[in-house]
Protein backbone atom coordinates (compact mmCIF):
# COMPACT_ATOMS: atom_id res chain seq x y z
CA UNK A 1 0.00 0.00 0.00
CA UNK A 2 1.80 3.16 -1.14
CA UNK A 3 0.77 6.80 0.40
CA UNK A 4 -2.10 6.90 -2.39
CA UNK A 5 -4.88 4.21 -1.70
CA UNK A 6 -5.53 2.15 -4.46
CA UNK A 7 -9.26 1.25 -4.98
CA UNK A 8 -9.27 -2.20 -3.52
CA UNK A 9 -7.26 -0.03 -0.44
CA UNK A 10 -10.28 2.39 -0.44
CA UNK A 11 -12.57 -0.29 -0.31
CA UNK A 12 -11.60 -2.26 2.20
CA UNK A 13 -11.17 1.38 4.15
CA UNK A 14 -14.86 1.79 3.34
CA UNK A 15 -15.89 -1.14 5.19
CA UNK A 16 -13.62 -0.66 8.01
CA UNK A 17 -15.50 2.51 8.51
CA UNK A 18 -19.14 0.87 8.55
CA UNK A 19 -18.15 -1.97 10.91
CA UNK A 20 -17.41 0.72 12.92
CA UNK A 21 -20.20 2.44 12.52
CA UNK A 22 -18.74 5.77 12.60
CA UNK A 23 -22.18 7.22 10.69
CA UNK A 24 -20.13 8.20 7.75
CA UNK A 25 -21.11 9.10 4.12
CA UNK A 26 -19.25 8.01 1.52
CA UNK A 27 -18.08 11.26 0.57
CA UNK A 28 -17.37 11.78 4.18
CA UNK A 29 -15.36 8.63 4.28
CA UNK A 30 -13.15 9.86 0.97
CA UNK A 31 -12.57 12.92 2.90
CA UNK A 32 -11.56 11.16 5.85
CA UNK A 33 -9.05 9.10 4.09
CA UNK A 34 -7.80 12.27 2.22
CA UNK A 35 -7.13 13.83 6.09
CA UNK A 36 -5.24 10.30 6.95
CA UNK A 37 -2.89 10.73 4.03
CA UNK A 38 -2.32 14.46 4.90
CA UNK A 39 -1.07 13.58 8.48
CA UNK A 40 0.89 10.74 7.22
CA UNK A 41 2.81 12.68 5.14
CA UNK A 42 4.20 15.53 8.17
CA UNK A 43 4.06 12.48 10.32
CA UNK A 44 6.57 10.68 8.32
CA UNK A 45 9.10 13.24 8.34
CA UNK A 46 8.88 14.54 11.93
CA UNK A 47 9.04 10.77 12.83
CA UNK A 48 12.34 9.75 10.90
CA UNK A 49 13.79 12.32 13.92
CA UNK A 50 11.94 11.26 16.68
CA UNK A 51 10.72 7.56 16.64
CA UNK A 52 6.99 8.67 17.39
CA UNK A 53 5.91 5.28 16.02
CA UNK A 54 7.45 1.94 15.16
CA UNK A 55 4.72 1.46 12.42
CA UNK A 56 7.40 3.13 9.69
CA UNK A 57 5.72 2.36 6.73
CA UNK A 58 2.29 3.89 5.63
CA UNK A 59 0.40 0.39 5.55
CA UNK A 60 1.60 0.02 9.23
CA UNK A 61 0.96 3.03 10.62
CA UNK A 62 -2.65 3.77 8.56
CA UNK A 63 -3.90 0.34 9.77
CA UNK A 64 -2.60 0.11 13.21
CA UNK A 65 -2.31 3.65 14.40
CA UNK A 66 -4.65 5.85 12.56
CA UNK A 67 -7.66 3.42 11.71
CA UNK A 68 -6.96 1.60 14.91
CA UNK A 69 -7.60 5.01 17.02
CA UNK A 70 -11.16 5.43 15.13
CA UNK A 71 -12.26 1.77 16.77
CA UNK A 72 -13.92 5.20 19.70
CA UNK A 73 -15.26 6.74 16.88
CA UNK A 74 -19.14 6.18 17.29
CA UNK A 75 -18.73 6.93 21.04
CA UNK A 76 -16.53 10.19 20.97
CA UNK A 77 -17.74 11.72 17.51
CA UNK A 78 -19.74 14.61 19.36
CA UNK A 79 -17.44 14.65 22.41
CA UNK A 80 -14.98 16.26 24.20
CA UNK A 81 -12.21 14.18 25.27
CA UNK A 82 -9.02 13.55 26.91
CA UNK A 83 -6.56 11.95 25.47
CA UNK A 84 -4.23 10.30 27.97
CA UNK A 85 -0.62 9.23 26.67
CA UNK A 86 -1.49 10.25 23.43
CA UNK A 87 2.45 9.58 21.80
CA UNK A 88 2.57 10.75 18.48
CA UNK A 89 -1.15 11.95 18.76
CA UNK A 90 -2.71 8.86 18.72
CA UNK A 91 -6.10 8.58 19.02
CA UNK A 92 -6.79 12.18 19.14
CA UNK A 93 -6.04 13.12 15.85
CA UNK A 94 -7.56 10.61 13.97
CA UNK A 95 -10.74 11.16 16.23
CA UNK A 96 -10.59 14.88 15.65
CA UNK A 97 -10.20 14.52 11.79
CA UNK A 98 -13.46 12.25 12.52
CA UNK A 99 -15.19 14.95 13.91
CA UNK A 100 -14.17 17.83 11.29
CA UNK A 101 -15.30 16.03 8.45
CA UNK A 102 -19.09 15.11 10.60
CA UNK A 103 -18.71 18.87 11.09
CA UNK A 104 -18.66 17.82 14.81
CA UNK A 105 -15.49 19.95 16.06
CA UNK A 106 -15.22 20.13 19.73
CA UNK A 107 -11.82 21.33 21.23
CA UNK A 108 -9.99 18.28 22.41
CA UNK A 109 -6.76 17.67 25.05
CA UNK A 110 -3.86 15.36 25.10
CA UNK A 111 -0.79 14.88 27.60
CA UNK A 112 2.04 13.06 27.34
CA UNK A 113 5.16 13.46 30.40
CA UNK A 114 7.52 13.35 26.90
CA UNK A 115 7.79 17.27 25.82
CA UNK A 116 9.43 16.46 22.65
CA UNK A 117 6.05 14.10 21.84
CA UNK A 118 3.52 17.07 22.84
CA UNK A 119 5.79 19.65 20.75
CA UNK A 120 5.21 17.31 17.47
CA UNK A 121 1.85 16.76 18.56
CA UNK A 122 0.81 20.23 18.60
CA UNK A 123 2.58 20.97 15.45
CA UNK A 124 0.60 18.21 13.40
CA UNK A 125 -2.63 19.63 15.04
CA UNK A 126 -1.58 23.18 13.93
CA UNK A 127 -0.68 22.02 10.33
CA UNK A 128 -4.00 20.38 10.02
CA UNK A 129 -5.98 22.98 11.44
CA UNK A 130 -7.38 20.65 14.35
CA UNK A 131 -8.88 22.36 17.70
CA UNK A 132 -6.54 19.89 20.05
CA UNK A 133 -4.01 21.46 22.89
CA UNK A 134 -1.35 19.41 24.10
CA UNK A 135 0.43 19.31 27.42
CA UNK A 136 3.20 17.93 29.20
CA UNK A 137 2.46 15.96 31.89
CA UNK A 138 0.94 13.98 34.12
CA UNK A 139 -3.12 13.03 33.03
CA UNK A 140 -4.06 12.47 36.90
CA UNK A 141 -2.81 15.62 37.89
CA UNK A 142 -3.75 17.23 34.42
CA UNK A 143 -7.49 16.28 35.40
CA UNK A 144 -7.64 17.21 39.29
CA UNK A 145 -6.26 20.86 38.00
CA UNK A 146 -8.33 24.24 36.84
CA UNK A 147 -10.01 24.25 34.26
CA UNK A 148 -10.24 20.44 33.20
CA UNK A 149 -11.26 19.61 37.14
CA UNK A 150 -14.49 19.08 35.86
CA UNK A 151 -15.20 20.12 32.30
CA UNK A 152 -13.91 16.28 30.71
CA UNK A 153 -16.16 13.84 31.32
CA UNK A 154 -14.37 10.94 28.56
CA UNK A 155 -10.64 9.52 28.49
CA UNK A 156 -8.96 7.88 25.95
CA UNK A 157 -5.96 5.20 26.44
CA UNK A 158 -4.42 3.77 23.84
CA UNK A 159 -1.01 3.20 25.79
CA UNK A 160 -3.10 1.34 28.80
CA UNK A 161 -0.85 0.86 31.73
CA UNK A 162 -1.04 -2.25 34.47
CA UNK A 163 -4.54 -1.84 36.35
CA UNK A 164 -2.94 -2.36 39.54
CA UNK A 165 -0.83 1.16 38.43
CA UNK A 166 -4.10 2.82 36.46
CA UNK A 167 -6.67 2.00 39.05
CA UNK A 168 -5.89 4.49 41.71
CA UNK A 169 -5.08 7.33 39.01
CA UNK A 170 -8.85 6.42 38.35
CA UNK A 171 -9.73 6.88 42.18
CA UNK A 172 -8.79 10.06 42.32
CA UNK A 173 -10.41 11.90 39.14
CA UNK A 174 -13.88 12.47 38.46
CA UNK A 175 -14.14 11.03 35.04
CA UNK A 176 -17.17 9.70 33.91
CA UNK A 177 -15.92 7.06 30.96
CA UNK A 178 -12.64 5.54 30.47
CA UNK A 179 -12.08 4.17 26.53
CA UNK A 180 -9.35 1.92 27.13
CA UNK A 181 -7.49 0.65 23.75
CA UNK A 182 -6.44 -3.11 24.88
CA UNK A 183 -4.90 -6.30 23.71
CA UNK A 184 -6.64 -9.82 24.11
CA UNK A 185 -3.99 -10.45 27.12
CA UNK A 186 -4.88 -7.37 28.02
CA UNK A 187 -8.78 -7.51 28.46
CA UNK A 188 -7.55 -10.51 30.84
CA UNK A 189 -5.95 -8.88 32.76
CA UNK A 190 -8.70 -5.66 33.50
CA UNK A 191 -11.16 -8.37 33.25
CA UNK A 192 -9.93 -10.08 36.94
CA UNK A 193 -10.25 -6.50 38.64
CA UNK A 194 -13.95 -6.24 37.44
CA UNK A 195 -14.98 -6.62 41.07
CA UNK A 196 -12.58 -4.31 42.61
CA UNK A 197 -13.84 -1.75 39.74
CA UNK A 198 -17.55 -2.50 40.83
CA UNK A 199 -16.86 -1.83 44.59
CA UNK A 200 -15.02 1.85 43.25
CA UNK A 201 -18.62 2.26 40.94
CA UNK A 202 -17.42 1.34 37.58
CA UNK A 203 -18.24 -1.12 35.41
CA UNK A 204 -16.72 -2.82 32.29
CA UNK A 205 -18.30 -3.18 29.01
CA UNK A 206 -16.38 -4.57 25.93
CA UNK A 207 -17.85 -2.42 23.14
CA UNK A 208 -15.68 -3.45 20.61
CA UNK A 209 -13.39 -6.94 19.50
CA UNK A 210 -12.69 -6.21 15.98
CA UNK A 211 -9.80 -7.84 14.19
CA UNK A 212 -7.61 -5.00 11.76
CA UNK A 213 -7.57 -5.86 8.05
CA UNK A 214 -4.88 -7.24 6.58
CA UNK A 215 -4.11 -9.26 9.49
CA UNK A 216 -2.36 -6.24 11.02
CA UNK A 217 -3.99 -7.76 14.63
CA UNK A 218 -6.74 -7.70 16.74
CA UNK A 219 -8.01 -4.68 19.17
CA UNK A 220 -10.47 -4.58 22.06
CA UNK A 221 -12.47 -1.08 23.13
CA UNK A 222 -13.01 -1.96 26.59
CA UNK A 223 -15.15 1.00 28.36
CA UNK A 224 -14.97 1.45 31.94
CA UNK A 225 -17.91 3.68 33.21
CA UNK A 226 -19.11 5.21 36.45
Amino acid sequence: MSSVLSKSDKELTLRWFRDLELGLSDSQSLDLIGLSIDFWKIFEQKNKLLNLSANRDFSSWYWKNYMDSLIAGAFLKEESFLDWGTGGGFPVIPLSQLQKVLGTEKKLICVDSVAKKIAAVNEFCSSLSLPVAGYVGRGEQLLKSSPWKFQISSVTVRAVAAPEKMIPWMRKVQVESWFLYLGPNQLMLWQSYEEKLREMGFFLTVEKNINLPLNMGSRILLLIKK
